[in-house]
């Protein structure tokens, strides 16, 4: 090849490879930047899904759960530790036909809570079996009501009378989070889709008295059973409730 073919090639060349390099940056450019719309894209249907989720989720709620106290206290006030004016225990009292098993379990402040009652297991089993197919709005709140101080009556006391120690309200609150917990274990296996919610232990100490009797008295399945009636204080009285608000 002659010289001067050499330099028109070089010529020829160097713009060409120009023209790659500026083509290779341009599509590099033009990825980056579907890449942005891809992401950003990505993010806005999430919100959009979310938001329908939302409001598919808070129709069904309205359409299962009519009573606007009730939806109230399951979305605002279920991180409540006292029962301020009564609200926790109000919103549970107006929650006795919505699903859910009572039971009385003996208490022991350094043990776990535990249901050891074949019959109260069993109408556990049920109630979890009933939510197998689960919605969006199906969230479990288990409620634990402890048992009085018992204290001595003046004038007639026994010599075998013993005064009860009252339940620590703290510690019995994060038995009751463990115990809410294990309901998504092997045993009982409830869903892991089921949202949960705060548990409540109500220190309203009189009202939650009137709120086991009004569900003792009114609803069937929460009588008390035979060997429940013979537990001795202190105890727990548990409700667990499926609802769809």
């Amino acid at each position: 090849m002659t010289r001067r073919a050499v330099a028109t090639s070089r010529q020829l060349a160097c713009p060409a490879i120009a023209l790659l390099i500026t083509l290779s940056c341009g599509h590099g450019q033009r990825l980056d930047e579907l890449e942005r719309w891809r992401k950003t894209f990505t993010e806005e249907q999430k919100k959009r899904d979310y938001e329908q989720d939302q409001a598919t989720e808070d129709l069904t709620s309205k359409l299962a759960c009519d009573n606007a106290e009730v939806r109230n206290f399951v979305k605002k006030c279920t991180s409540e530790e006292v029962c301020d004016d009564g609200k926790v225990v109000n919103a549970i009292r107006n929650m006795k036909r919505m699903d859910h098993v009572m039971l009385r379990i003996p208490y022991q402040s350094d043990q776990p809570l535990s249901i050891d009652a074949e019959d109260r297991r069993a109408q556990v089993f049920r109630l979890i079996l009933r939510h197998q197919v689960v919605s969006g709005s199906t969230k479990l709140l288990v409620v634990a009501i402890p048992s009085l101080e018992k204290k001595l009556a003046k004038g007639k006391v026994s010599p075998t009378a013993k005064a009860t120690v009252p339940i620590d309200y703290t510690k019995l609150k994060t038995q009751v989070f463990h115990f809410r917990n294990s309901l998504y274990d092997a045993e009982y296996n409830l869903p892991r889709t089921v949202k949960h919610l705060e548990p409540q232990v109500p220190r309203c100490d009189t009202r939650s008295v009137e709120l086991v009797q009004t569900f003792q008295k009114e609803v069937s399945d929460d009588h008390l059973l035979a060997h429940e009636l013979k537990i001795q204080h202190p105890y727990v009285d548990l409700i667990i409730f499926l609802v769809e608000c």
